[in-house]
């Protein structure tokens, strides 16, 4: 049969393993993050409050700020319409003038048979005292 040689490892310096005193390591950091031993803190219970206070106050600041974009997208939109109306109303303004002129009214008129006057109009007048007489 044959024999299994053993390997010897070199003596790990103790050292390099251990934090400097005073200083926990990565790991005991990590493993007190995770239970959640920083709550229990002193320190952190005296300015809890505060921080509550300053994740309100970010909350508020990061909703105020979404929302003034918002409205801020929504003032250019009433911008960009208020422009296009705009141009619009002179459009159908020149062109309402300009359907309005005597040429344009006499033009309209023609298809329909109706023609200028050349005879001056003629005054109705009229006397109630004087029974069946003619209007004109």
């Amino acid at each position: 049969m044959m024999k299994v040689q053993e390997i010897k490892t070199p003596p790990r310096r103790q050292e390099a393993t251990t934090p400097a005193k005073g200083r926990p390591s990565m790991v005991s950091r990590a493993g007190q993050l995770l239970r959640g031993d920083f709550l229990a803190t002193a320190i952190l219970r005296r300015e809890l409050p505060y921080l509550v206070l300053l994740a309100v106050l970010g909350t508020l600041y990061i909703g105020n700020a979404y929302r003034a974009e918002k409205k801020m997208m929504e003032i250019r939109k009433l911008q960009a319409r208020a422009k296009d109306l705009h141009t619009r109303y002179i459009a159908l303004k020149s062109e309402l003038l300009f359907t309005l002129t005597r040429s344009e009214v006499e033009n309209a008129l023609k298809d329909l048979g109706i023609k200028q006057i050349t005879q001056p109009p003629r005054v109705i007048l009229y006397d109630p005292n004087k029974i069946r007489q003619p209007i004109y």
